[in-house]
């Protein structure tokens, strides 16, 4: 076919598309055969049943098989026109997009297939695993395990099913994009004016069209896939529901003898016999790997170049000792980790057969717990081992692709296999690592679903059990003697329990013992403190004594005990010692009457670190326990409660000096809370400036503050009441004012309201 019939046909379409206003939407598929192939002016079929719908077999082969032809048509087309036009061009775009269609098809179809598979999967019956009534527990375990993996695989499907969702959320909004694209070239053709830009336009809105089917055969693949994806989800999760079912069952009643424990025991005994046999092998490779190397790292030495083949040998050699060590150890890593697993079988057996103790649960549920973080560290180190030996290999084989030398290549391919071999130990042994952390998840879960479903009774024994266990808990060992928390607990309530009972026996001994040996008040409360002290001291021996808490304690917290003394506690332990000086010699006891740093009160409490003093005004005021020894303290009744106390008067001159002593001296004697003995005593002090002055001096009982100033006020009210009735005066002060003017003083008289000059050479009165 030439130029000019081609021509002709693009021609010929693009007066049909304007005809017809490219109304229909029909299948681009027809649009483009008749472009290309001169069969757009086919007539419309008549109307038949309805469609099938696009997602159904029947659908999908039937636009396959046109698809088919359309490529195979529009092949013959390309083949028979010239190269390197417009046309040409166009038409290799549209068959890549029909092949590209083709493929999505068959992609389709072999989801449905799948789709099928689900189905009918979905729709048989669950298998039985064997498990009866009584079934044995290594029945149970498999069903575990295969539980396990129907968990994990459901895990998986919905994880398709999500990346499916949003396969089909990007292939809907591709389709969307590509349909406005057909619908702006579309627009484009139609506003075309001229020959030329309208056939460019013609092309464009032909592939435009090609892409968004293709964009709408993605859509609907996408829409297959995601239904398989939910189907296979679904499946799994009935298959799994049926098989926990089964799995509950089977638990309900299932028997761990001590023949099954027998026998994972064995299968580990043999698998610890192959593991032993292959560290004595690797123990005899090691050796000759060591003398293979040396011999080579010898002949590097003593060569006098080195070429690349002999570096690259004893690369290789040394690797091979290196992986032959890393295997000796992973081996013994294994060896160590079925002791392990031994153990934990023997666990099994204890707690399926509820003959462990809530202690040995709970201590195997921590030591379990810290091995799984343990297993799964190492699994981690692993991976990273495994990532950096990949890295190796890929490195190995761009070396060999550069490599010239045979002999070269030969020892790379060496290193290489020896790489391998060391990415299948750490395989093997992250297997084996993966193996022991789900028998140690399943002792777990077994040790806390024993806990969980212990009795009230036993949970609260177990509350006991490990209340006692923190008690034994070892704090400090001091001489090889430990020092639990058990102990410390119980040696403080004991001493608390002596605090208590030391304070109620100093009470009890101070009310009612001390007073019938003849102790005053001061002596039995001072005696009260001294015995409070001496008790709580023989309480807190006595507790460490009981829990046998060794007295060497003090000798080891002596150090910090001195430097705290030393550095923060002066003041308190000074305030303290004082205390007791005070209550051993009292200088001071409770109910004196003292004056301390310009305060006056009552002693009401002799304390440890600082005695209660209240004033006259009913304030209580702590005075630290060293004041009463570091400063000048008056104690009105240290040895008794006489204080002599005086009241000063002045009468007036010319009064009748020995009237008014003898006055004075009745106003004593006739008030009752003046001592008559010792007497008291009229002074005539002093001639005042404006009096004479007497005092009278008189004793009296201090029991309280204001007792010697109530005495005082009712002898100054005597003492008025009798000089009244005597006559004589009590003076007052009395000044003489003697005014010496050096000038005449000027006198005048001015009416009120006026104002007269006062001369400027003559003083004026203030």
């Amino acid at each position: 076919m030439g130029r000019a019939s081609v021509g002709f046909r693009i021609v010929a379409l693009s007066c049909l598309i304007g005809a017809q206003a490219w109304a229909e939407e029909g299948p681009i598929a027809k649009a483009l055969q008749g472009a290309l192939g001169g069969d757009a002016a086919k007539p419309a079929p008549a109307a038949e049943a309805p469609a099938p719908a696009p997602t159904s077999r029947q659908a999908i082969e039937s636009r396959r098989a046109d698809v088919d032809a359309r490529v195979k048509d529009l092949r013959a087309e390309i083949a028979a026109a010239p190269t390197g036009g417009p046309p040409a061009a166009t038409q290799r775009r549209a068959a890549e997009i029909l092949d590209h269609i083709a493929l999505t098809l068959g992609q389709s179809l072999a989801a449905l297939d799948q789709i099928d598979e689900h189905r009918r999967r979905k729709a048989e019956p669950a298998a039985a695993n064997g498990a009866g009534e009584s079934p044995s527990f290594l029945v149970l375990e498999r069903m575990r395990d295969e539980l396990d993996g129907r968990a994990q695989g459901a895990a998986i499907a919905r994880d398709g099913v999500a990346a499916a969702q949003a396969a089909l959320d990007r292939a809907k909004s591709r389709f969307e994009d590509r349909e406005r694209a057909r619908r702006k070239a579309r627009e484009d053709f139609e506003t075309a004016a001229d020959p030329a830009a309208k056939g460019a336009a013609q092309e464009a809105l032909r592939i435009a069209r090609l892409e968004s089917e293709a964009a709408d055969e993605e859509r609907i693949l996408r829409e297959l896939e995601l239904r398989g994806r939910q189907l296979d989800q679904q499946s799994y999760d009935q298959r799994t529901a049926t098989l926990k079912a089964q799995v509950a069952q089977a638990a309900a009643g299932a028997v761990f003898t001590r023949q099954d424990l027998d026998q994972q025991l064995a299968a580990v005994d043999k698998r610890e016999f192959d593991l032993q046999r292959n560290l004595n092998s690797a123990k005899l490779d090691l050796d000759a790997a060591e003398r293979r190397f040396g011999d080579a790292q010898r002949r590097l030495d003593r060569a006098p170049e080195a070429t690349p083949a002999l570096v690259e040998e004893v690369a290789a050699l040394r690797l091979a000792r290196d992986v032959t060590q890393r295997r000796i150890e992973l081996l013994g890593q294994e060896l160590q980790r079925l002791s392990v697993v031994k153990s934990y079988w023997d666990r099994r057996f204890r707690v399926f057969s509820k003959r462990a103790t809530g202690t040995e649960l709970r201590a195997w549920e921590r030591d379990v717990a810290e091995e799984i973080d343990a297993l799964t560290r190492a699994s981690r180190l692993h991976e990273a081992r495994l990532g950096e030996l990949r890295g190796e290999l890929a490195n190995l084989d761009a070396r060999r692709a550069e490599a010239g030398d045979p002999k070269l290549r030969n020892w790379i391919d060496r290193h290489k296999a020896e790489v391998q071999g060391l990415v299948g130990l750490l395989g093997a042994n992250a297997r084996d690592l993966d193996s022991t952390r789900r028998l140690a998840t399943k002792l777990q879960g077994e040790i806390r679903d024993q806990i969980a479903a212990k009795p009230v009774l036993d949970r609260v024994r177990d509350v006991l059990d490990r209340a006692r266990e923190l008690g034994r808990y070892e704090l400090v060992v001091i001489d090889d003697h430990p020092i639990t928390a058990g102990k410390t607990v119980v040696a403080l309530v004991l001493l608390t329990l002596g605090v208590r009972f030391s304070r109620r026996l100093s009470r009890l001994l101070a009310r009612h013992v001390y007073p019938r040996i003849g102790a005053s008040e001061g002596t039995a409360v001072a005696l009260e403190t001294l015995t409070f002290y001496a008790f709580i001291a023989t309480s807190a021996l006595a507790a460490l004594n009981l829990v046998h808490i060794p007295l060497t304690i003090f000798t080891f917290l002596g150090g910090a005990l001195a430097i705290g003394v030393g550095f923060g506690s002066q003041n308190l332990l000074n305030n303290f010692i004082s205390g007791l000086i005070l209550l051993t010699e009292q200088p001071i006891r409770v109910g004196d009457m003292v004056e301390v740093d310009g305060t006056f009160g009552r002693i009401e409490r002799v304390g440890a670190r600082s005695t209660q003093v209240r004033t006259f005004t009913s304030v209580d005021i702590l005075v630290p326990n060293s004041a009463f020894l570091e400063k000048n303290v008056v104690n009105w009744t240290l040895t008794d409660d006489r204080v002599r106390v005086f009241v000063s008067v002045g009468v007036a001159y010319g009064s009748p000096t020995r009237e008014v002593a003898k006055l004075l001296r009745k106003a004593a004697d006739d008030h009752g809370k003046i001592l008559k003995v010792p007497e008291p005593i009229v002074v005539f002090r002093d001639f005042g400036d404006s009096a004479l002055i007497f005092e009278i001096h008189f004793w009296i009982r201090m029991r309280r503050p204001m007792d010697a100033r109530t005495v005082e006020s009712d002898m100054r009210f005597q003492i008025d009441n009798l000089f009244r009735d005597a006559g004589v005066t009590i003076a007052f002060p009395q000044r003489d004012v003697h005014f010496h003017p050096t000038r005449p003083l000027d006198v005048r008289v001015i009416a009120p309201g006026a104002e007269a000059a006062v001369p400027e050479d003559k003083p004026r009165l203030p």
